[in-house]
């Protein structure tokens, strides 16, 4: 569905307009020292060494490369942090965590991380209650280092979350699941997160308006808004259906929140269209991967670099030189679903207790 919704917001074209020295820089959260080459970075995803035997280290040196953000994840990474720094030593790279319950275990992630000067923001998975897709995926990573075959020995691997553990023994078993327990979480476990690191926090899995209030409520700088690849529940609605209602509810494209968008990003025009409709940045998923399966670190490179210069050719299309040009005056139309109205869809009516 959300490859069809993309295809149905057409855009506006501006000829013999002077469009040289295009820039796509962006500032993030207000702050002259928050900056990125362009809005694009790559979305926090598991085990990169099931694709290339570098794994997470081929993904931030393509990111590095092709100059865009990598959102690395701390707890499904096949390679560790120390080996992310060495081979990546600059670039923006964002943290990913998972939430738990145990409030001493994520500060003690939050100063390991803070400490390596490696991240710049951390982004909070939020729609995660209960344990659906890991349970269908991770059990099967767990036998991958037995079963793997003798002509991929090279991607076996430990993950970063183990290494940190085993660093850490003071955390036991239980402590550190995740989540941990099912469906026990609430917004002052994001809001603990806000609290315990001097780094921008930006939650992610924000679909309904009401929430994204909510976190920003606790503390968060920026919302990502994602259905989880519709892989958390079925029928939920697209995250760019959701876009607007969203960066309404949180203040408008000028209020100070950032509002990323995350699903369904395969080319510069779907960019362009998440921009005009008032994203900071899109997150990239399965473009990344799929560069990472084909060559590795050279493969993220050239995929996202596909991305960037298609972004700059979209724009120099629309007439537009600069990234904060781009609003809804390059939309032809929006689909019929995208316009509808509806009552209260800034504010909602969420009784969460915060």
């Amino acid at each position: 569905m959300t490859r069809k919704i993309y295809s149905k917001i057409l855009l506006k074209p501006t000829i013999l307009t002077p469009v040289t020295d295009i820039s796509t820089r962006v500032t993030l959260f207000n702050d002259p020292n928050h900056t990125l080459p362009c809005p694009i970075m790559i979305a926090p995803t598991a085990f990169h060494a099931l694709a290339t035997p570098q794994g997470e280290v081929a993904t931030a040196r393509g990111a590095m490369n092709a100059e865009v953000a990598y959102c690395w994840n701390f707890r499904f990474s096949s390679r560790t942090m120390d080996d992310i720094k060495e081979a990546a030593p600059t670039g923006v790279k964002w943290l990913h965590l998972y939430l738990n319950e145990n409030p001493e275990l994520m500060e003690e992630i939050l100063r390991y991380a803070e400490k390596s000067k490696l991240f710049t923001a951390v982004i909070v998975t939020c729609d995660h209650p209960h344990d659906r897709v890991k349970d269908r995926t991770v059990p099967d990573m767990s036998h991958y280092n037995e079963e793997v075959g003798s002509s991929r020995q090279n991607n076996k691997f430990i993950t970063n979350y183990d290494v940190f553990l085993q660093k850490n023994p003071r955390f036991t078993p239980r402590s550190t699941d995740i989540p941990d327990p099912q469906g026990s979480f609430i917004w002052s476990h994001l809001r603990h997160i806000v609290q315990s690191t001097s780094l921008p926090v930006v939650a992610k899995g924000i679909i309904s308006p009401s929430d994204a209030v909510l976190a920003v409520q606790c503390g968060c700088k920026g919302v990502v808004v994602s259905n989880h690849g519709g892989r958390q529940i079925g029928g939920v609605v697209p995250a760019i259906v959701a876009l607007r209602d969203v960066i309404a509810a949180v203040g408008g494209r000028n209020g100070g929140i950032d509002v990323w968008l995350d699903s369904g990003v395969r080319e510069g025009t779907d960019i362009i269209k998440a921009l005009a409709l008032g994203a900071k940045g899109v997150l990239v998923g399965r473009p990344a991967l799929w560069g990472l399966i084909w060559e590795g670190e050279k493969g993220v490179e050239k995929a996202m670099k596909i991305l960037k210069d298609n972004l700059k050719a979209d724009m120099q299309s629309l007439g537009k030189r600069d990234i904060s040009e781009l609003d809804e005056s390059v939309i032809w139309c929006v689909p019929k679903v995208m316009r509808r109205e509806k009552k209260n869809s800034s504010t909602g009516n969420n009784s969460a207790k915060l």
